[in-house]
Order: C-alpha cells, then sequence, then structure tokens
C-alpha cells in the first residue's frame, strides 16, 4: 500500500499491510533507473507544496545527494 498519512500507516501496519510511503516510491525508482536526481526530486515536491519533516529529510541517505 502506498500512503503517506501516519493515522493510515499505523492501521495499515497493524493488520500486517505493507507499507510505503512517497520517498520510498522515489529511492525506489531512482534505484530501478527511472529518476535521475532523488534530491532533485525531493526538493521539487517540497516547493510545490509536499510536507515532508524535517526528521525525514535527513533519513535521506548522503549517497543520493549531488556531487
Amino acid at each position: 500500500m502506498i500512503i503517506d498519512e501516519i493515522k493510515g500507516r499505523k492501521i495499515a501496519q497493524s493488520v500486517n499491510i505493507d507499507i510505503m510511503g512517497t520517498i520510498g516510491i522515489i529511492l525506489l525508482a531512482e534505484k530501478r533507473g527511472l529518476i535521475p536526481d532523488v534530491i532533485g526530486t525531493i526538493l521539487h515536491l517540497v516547493n510545490i507544496g509536499f510536507r515532508l519533516s524535517d526528521s525525514l529529510m535527513k533519513t535521506i541517505p548522503d549517497k543520493y545527494e549531488k556531487k
């Protein structure tokens, strides 16, 4: 299940449904070669209004930052 909303995630997890959020989808797409720039994609989403916690942003591996 693809879901970002916290309450929905908790309910899905409580009944053993595998979940993935938007950031997980972006990381998976990059891994599969579907998008070239994880950080740029995430920053674009934030710039158009996607809300992302600072703590989640910090969990994105440093290896995804553009050199």
